[in-house]
C-alpha cells in the first residue's frame, strides 16, 4: 500500500510536470481528481474479483497497472498522456490493491477492529510521507521522468513481493445471511442484519458515513494534492514546503491510525464530530494570521482532521457490518473520497489560477467542516440500539 501512497504526494510533481508538459494548476487539479475517481472505481472492481481469482493475483492484477501507469506518465507528452497514465492506470492498480487489502485484514481473527482498519488506511499517507521526498530529491537529480521511472520499478517489485507473501490459493467467499458472526468490540460489531438493497444494510447509516467522509476528504485530499502549491502561495520557501509536506502527510497517516483507535473506545459519532472541530480550527486559524508557518500549522490540521475520519470510517464499516462485507461497504464509501477529490481540489486549482490564492479555498473547507460537525451529531441516532449496549 505505501507506495501507491505517493498519490497524496501528487503536490511534489505539480510543477515539474505543469514546466515540461505546459499545463495550468486546474489541469494538474483535473489529473489528481481523475486519479482519485479511478483508484475508487479500482476499489469497487476489486469486491467483484473475490471468488474468482485469488488475493495473490489481485496484487498482480494491480502491480501490472500501478507501474504502467507510472512509466507511460514518465514518457508523457502532453495531458491525455499523463491523464491515462496517471489518472487512470495508476489510481486503477491502487484501487485494487486497497481494497484487497483492506478485505484480507477483516477476514482475519483481530480484536481490536478499529485499529487494525486505521492502520491499513494510515498507510497511504504514509506512503506520502516517505515517498514524497524521494520524488523531490529524484526530482531534483534526474528531472521529473526519470523520478516517475523509479517509482514505476519500486511499485512493480513491492506489490509482487506482497502477492508472494499473500500467496494465490486465498479465495474471498461470499457469507451467507445466516453464516454471520456475532460482535467482538465494545460496540458489539460486525453483523447488524441480512443483506438489503444492493447488498448494504442501514442505508441511513451509511449515507451519513459517506457524507461525512465526503466534507472531510474535499478540505483533506485538497491539502494532499497541492499542499506545496498553497505553502508557496503563503510565501514559504520551496524547501520549507518540499519538508512541510512530508511532514503533513505524515501526521495524517498518524491521524488515520488514531482515527481507527479511537473507535475502539469512543463512539464512531464522537471521533467524526472532534474530527471536523479539528480541521475546522486549522481553517480558522490558516485565514486568521495567513503566514508560513501558520500555512504549516493548518494545513496539517486540516489534513489531520480528514486522517481522523478516515480511520474512524474504516472502522466504522468493520464494526457495524459483517466482515464478509468489509471490501464492498468500505468501496462504496469510497465513493464520497472519489467525488470529493473532484469538488474542491479540483475548485482550487480553478480559483488559484483565477486569482493566485487559496484564501477562498480555505473558506470553503471551513464550511464543509460545519457541515461534516453537524452531520456526525446525526450519527449516533442511525446506530443500531444493539450496538450501543456495550
Amino acid at each position: 500500500m505505501m507506495p501507491f501512497g505517493t498519490i497524496y504526494a501528487f503536490s511534489v510533481l505539480l510543477r515539474p510536470l505543469e514546466h515540461i508538459l505546459g499545463l495550468t494548476r486546474s489541469d494538474m487539479s483535473l489529473v489528481f481528481g481523475i486519479a482519485t475517481l479511478v483508484f475508487t472505481v479500482g476499489m469497487n472492481i476489486s469486491p467483484w474479483l473475490y471468488g474468482r481469482i485469488s488475493t495473490g493475483a489481485s496484487l498482480v492484477l494491480a502491480a501490472l497497472l500501478g507501474a504502467a501507469g507510472l512509466f507511460l506518465s514518465s514518457q508523457a507528452q502532453g495531458f491525455g498522456s499523463l491523464m491515462l497514465g496517471f489518472g487512470v492506470l495508476f489510481g486503477l492498480g491502487g484501487g485494487v490493491s486497497m481494497t484487497t487489502a483492506q478485505q484480507i485484514v477483516n477476514l482475519s481473527p483481530v480484536k481490536n477492529r478499529g485499529l487494525i482498519n486505521g492502520y491499513i488506511v494510515s498507510l497511504l499517507p504514509l506512503g506520502a510521507m516517505i515517498g514524497g521526498p524521494m520524488l523531490s530529491w529524484s526530482i531534483e537529480q534526474d528531472g521529473v521522468r526519470h523520478a516517475l521511472l523509479n517509482m514505476s520499478v519500486v511499485i512493480l517489485l513491492t506489490s509482487l513481493l506482497a502477492a508472494w507473501i499473500t500467496g494465490f490459493n486465498t479465495i474471498v467467499k461470499k457469507q451467507q445471511p445466516d453464516q454471520a458472526e456475532h460482535g467482538n468490540s465494545q460496540h458489539g460489531a460486525a453483523d447488524i442484519e441480512p443483506e438489503s438493497r444492493f447488498g448494504i444494510a442501514n442505508w441511513p447509516l451509511f449515507i451519513n458515513i459517506a457524507l461525512v467522509f465526503f466534507l472531510a476528504a474535499a478540505a483533506g485530499l485538497m491539502v494532499l494534492s497541492q499542499s506545496v502549491g498553497i505553502l508557496l502561495s503563503y510565501g514559504a520557501a520551496n524547501q520549507l514546503a518540499v519538508g512541510a509536506t512530508s511532514l503533513i502527510t505524515g501526521m495524517i497517516a498518524a491521524a488515520r491510525l488514531s482515527g481507527g483507535w479511537m473507535v475502539d473506545r469512543f463512539t464512531v459519532s464522537q471521533v467524526m464530530l472532534g474530527a471536523h472541530a479539528w480541521s475546522l480550527t486549522g481553517a480558522i486559524l490558516l485565514s486568521i494570521w495567513p503566514n508560513p508557518m501558520t500555512a504549516v500549522i493548518g494545513l496539517m490540521m486540516v489534513g489531520m482532521g480528514y486522517g481522523f475520519i478516515s480511520g474512524s470510517s474504516a472502522g466504522g464499516v468493520a464494526m457495524y457490518w459483517r466482515k464478509q462485507q468489509f471490501g464492498l461497504v468500505s468501496s462504496r464509501i469510497y465513493i464520497g473520497w472519489c467525488i470529493a477529490a473532484l469538488s474542491l481540489p479540483v475548485l482550487a486549482g480553478l480559483l488559484f489560477d483565477w486569482h493566485s490564492s487559496y484564501q477562498y479555498s480555505i473558506w470553503i473547507a471551513a464550511i464543509a467542516n460545519v457541515l461534516g460537525m453537524l452531520l456526525a451529531r446525526r450519527n449516533a441516532k442511525l446506530v443500531p440500539a444493539h450496538k450501543l449496549s456495550a
